[in-house]
């Protein structure tokens, strides 16, 4: 790989400066620069005001600020490999007026600036390292500087080794902000702009997190035009959750709704049966696990050990089994207290509490022998 330094000005970076809201698209320097590739990160700077004064404040000063790093792409083309965030704020404060600087004791925006002072920003020269070569070199290069950075997620290094059209129309899916923002954030964690929800739905679609397994399926998929079968995945299954429950963060979000679509997806249920026993587990003191509610209710309400019920304290067993003078409450006979199991007289299905009024003590093999019947 080859690197050849060059500096450029500001007013030369920001020439042509475009940010597509709707397709994610950033370029500069002419148009010939992408501020975005695939493997970018977001803007993580948005809300962060003393990371964006000091540095236009730097800039308007003429102090240094970190080096900035470019991919030499052929026909005078490059894309950013380090310096997004800086690029970014700096492009924002001059088109958009995105933040603002202290002056002699004053907020000053570019728009309120003097004729000097916008001289003196656009005349400021970037440091610039121009790098030539194979796109593997590129990458491991791009991993070499941002090391010692805020680390990049398991899915922005992911999407550096697979860029392409695919890449690009899934991050434009699941990354961009507004109503597909609102839609993955109702039912996936993690942060949108790390790019977690695209992590999310690929683990929803491959049934599997493992990081071997999402690099298979990206592979798979680099060289198509769109990701628009990955949209459409997610719109089935977003569809489907919405039609048979009420959202609820709290005890959804760290499902893998794929997989519970793959299992239960072609069965049929009657939706205001499912959202009525939703409200009621959600409210029920007894279920410890809220995010168990769900598969609870669609496997057919067989399986309460997904919902983690309540169990009985040491104390309540001790109490009521002195009270059975150790005897079980089932067969009669003696047992030892580490043999005893504190069991509900009134099942829970049925409406029975964990409260000492319905406890009592039996051996484990006759619980047992009762849950089989």
């Amino acid at each position: 790989m080859k690197i050849k330094e060059e500096k450029i000005l500001v007013r030369e970076i920001v020439d042509g400066y475009e940010a597509d809201e709707e397709t994610g698209k950033i370029v500069g320097y002419r148009g010939n620069l992408n501020i975005r590739p695939p493997y970018q990160r977001q803007y993580i700077h948005q809300e962060n005001e003393d990371f964006k004064m000091a540095l236009m404040e730097s800039v308007y000063y003429h102090r240094p600020i970190n080096l900035i790093y470019f991919a030499d792409k052929g026909d005078g083309k490059f894309e950013l490999l380090d310096g997004q965030q800086r690029i970014m704020t700096i492009a924002g404060y001059i088109r958009k007026g995105l933040c603002h600087i202290i002056l002699d004791g004053r907020e000053t925006f570019w728009s309120s600036m003097s004729d000097e002072g916008r001289k003196k920003i656009m005349d400021y020269e970037l440091h610039v390292y121009i790098c030539k070569g194979k796109h593997s070199e590129l990458m491991k290069w791009f991993q070499t500087i941002n090391t010692g950075a805020e680390a990049l997620s398991d899915q922005e290094l992911r999407n550096s080794l697979y860029p392409g059209a695919w890449t690009t129309s899934a991050q434009y899916y699941f990354t961009r902000a507004g109503n597909q923002q609102r839609m993955c954030s109702k039912y996936m964690k993690g942060d949108r702009e790390r790019q977690e929800h695209l992590e999310r739905i690929i683990e929803w679609m491959t049934g599997s997190s493992k990081d071997s397994e999402i690099r298979k399926f990206m592979a798979l998929h680099q060289h198509e035009e769109n990701a628009d079968g990955l949209w459409e995945y997610f719109k089935e299954v977003y569809g489907w959750i919405e039609s048979l429950f009420k959202t609820n963060k709290l005890s959804m979000h760290n499902l893998n709704w794929g997989d519970l679509h793959r299992k239960y997806g072609m069965k049929t249920y009657n939706p205001e049966d499912t959202k009525k026993k939703q409200q009621e587990l959600l409210k029920d003191l007894e279920v410890k696990k809220k995010s168990g509610i769900y598969e609870y209710i669609l496997g057919g309400e067989v399986q309460p050990a997904l919902l983690n019920l309540r169990t009985f304290d040491e104390n309540t067993k001790t109490t009521i089994y002195q009270q059975q003078e150790g005897k079980c409450a089932i067969c009669g006979e003696a047992m030892a207290y580490d043999d005893a199991h504190a069991d509900h007289i009134k099942p829970w299905s049925k409406g029975g509490r964990t409260e000492e009024s319905n406890c009592q003590v039996v051996h484990r093999r006759c619980n047992q022998s009762k849950g089989a019947r």
